[in-house]
């Protein structure tokens, strides 16, 4: 493709470039012919609602349809690897509704969840084995590549050596490798890029103070495995506190006093989902009413369900996903007026 600039290995590819709206419709038609053919008995309505954003996109690719144009690539929206000017699709009279998941750089002018940034609160009076056997776990699965993994553990004082030596100690424990190997707890990340730009983050914090208490490198030479990581202490200026790591990662630090945590909670522009372990009714309420997210999973790492909302705040999304109100975007509303 003409205009597809290839950048170093450590980076994405990026696209720069507009669409014609008219090159556009007939790209998306031909998408819905092709899976028409696909499956028979199919009507023309079923296969336009099972179009994703990605086959979308990818059919226009394919076609060459993208036209060079001098934007810089912070200005584009990014999706799946790529960078492409927002009129591409957001101009098309056919898309009623496009729904992004990505970072906040990628979906704040759209609707969908992005940008995850999630916390875990842990509160005084929580049970610490039983606590800790749930949530290390569920903080590592698919190697911390959820957008609803929690990321900064925010302890109280009074557990936090307890609760950091018991994290750091389980950290150690799982068993990194293959998905079809036996007895493997976490597999690989993403792609060979992560591993380095978590490994980056890590030692950028420990220099600045922040004690390594598990994982922090990659394990072998091949594939994209990184250990489990656990970081203690770490300063609220280092820059894995304030971007989303995406990956096994955990960032715990000590505060003293419910104030202090939630002040913590709510520092930054983010607001997917949070965790909370309490065993004091009342703290229970303040936080469900003082936490600035969008989901808040108390005593329970359960965050979503099919018939409950799914989204965040502030720049974690804009709308929602299941329940009623995932299909509030899909919906016109009339307001009809009879005298």
């Amino acid at each position: 493709m003409s205009d597809l600039k290839r950048l170093p290995p450590s980076d994405p590819i990026y696209i720069s470039g507009s669409l014609h709206v008219d090159q556009a419709r007939i790209a998306i038609s031909d998408l819905v012919k092709d899976l028409l053919a696909e499956s028979q008995g199919r009507s023309e309505s079923d296969a336009i609602e099972c179009i994703t954003l990605d086959q979308a996109i990818n059919r226009i690719l394919a076609k060459d349809l993208l036209s060079p144009i001098d934007v810089p690539v912070a200005d584009n929206s990014a999706m799946d690897g790529f960078a492409f000017h927002g009129d591409c699709l957001g101009n098309s009279e056919d898309i009623v509704t496009l729904k992004v998941v990505g970072t906040a750089y990628a979906g704040k002018p759209y609707e969908g969840s992005i940008a995850p940034d999630e916390c875990l609160k842990i509160m005084t009076g929580a049970l610490m084995p039983p606590g800790l056997d749930t949530v290390v776990p569920h903080k590592f699965r698919n190697a911390g590549q959820v957008c609803v993994a929690p990321t900064r553990f925010i302890v109280e004082d009074g557990i936090y050596d307890r609760f950091v030596a018991g994290f750091a100690q389980r950290a150690k424990a799982l068993k990194v490798g293959a998905g079809w190997e036996d007895g493997v707890q976490m597999g690989p990340m993403a792609n060979e890029r992560r591993p380095e730009a978590i490994e980056k983050l890590v030692a950028a914090a420990v220099a600045r103070g922040a004690r390594l208490m598990a994982g922090g490198e990659r394990i072998g030479n091949q594939g994209s495995f990184l250990a489990p990581t656990v970081l203690a202490d770490t300063p609220l200026d280092a820059e894995i506190m304030n971007e989303e790591p995406f990956g096994p990662v955990a960032l715990v630090n000590r505060y003293a006093g419910e104030e202090a945590m939630i002040a913590e909670a709510n520092r930054l522009p983010f607001g997917l989902a949070a965790y909370a372990w309490t065993q004091d009714y009342q703290r229970h309420r303040r936080l469900a009413a003082e936490l600035e997210t969008g989901m808040l999973a108390i005593n329970t790492t359960t965050i979503g369900a099919s018939d409950a909302p799914f989204g965040g705040v502030k720049w974690s999304g804009h709308g929602h996903e299941d329940g009623p109100e995932g299909l509030q975007a899909c919906l016109v509303t009339k307001t009809i007026h009879e005298g």
